[in-house]
């Protein structure tokens, strides 16, 4: 399933779960799931200028993505998983293709316009183009 269907059904998933404390719950659930699978705390993977921490560890596996990643929210990690079903392994020109519209969907009750915009867009423009290499794009 490319990321725009994957995308997609995580919109529906929202839509469904209007009520945003059902999101708090299913944002919870994923998030609680969510263990790195190496180290990633460090000050080299911080995000900067987020209302939450967010750290990203950018793998060499090129033209693919791939990537570690965690918070210290447990419903940003939430988010963080549902980023790591869409983007882990595909194309840079995909990932390029396909900015995080899911977001929109979450309700601003369970995760911040602020975070939204500034802790989690910089997720994926840290993402996207810390992957810009050769001739990817």
């Amino acid at each position: 399933m490319n990321i725009d269907k994957k995308q997609h059904a995580y919109v529906s998933i929202f839509r469904q779960l209007a009520d945003p404390g059902a999101q708090w719950e299913y944002l919870f659930m994923l998030g609680s799931s969510q263990t790195p699978s190496c180290p990633v705390r460090t000050a080299g993977c911080l995000i900067p200028e987020c209302q939450t921490l967010i750290w990203l560890k950018l793998l060499e596996t090129y033209p693919a993505v791939d990537f570690v990643c965690d918070s210290d929210s447990v419903l940003v990690k939430g988010v963080l998983k549902i980023f790591e079903d869409l983007y882990i392994g595909c194309p840079v020109k995909e990932i390029h293709a396909c900015p995080p519209y899911f977001l929109d969907s979450i309700s601003e009750e369970v995760i911040y316009l602020r975070i939204k915009q500034n802790g989690l867009k910089r997720f994926y423009e840290t993402l996207k183009n810390n992957h810009i290499k050769g001739d990817f794009l």
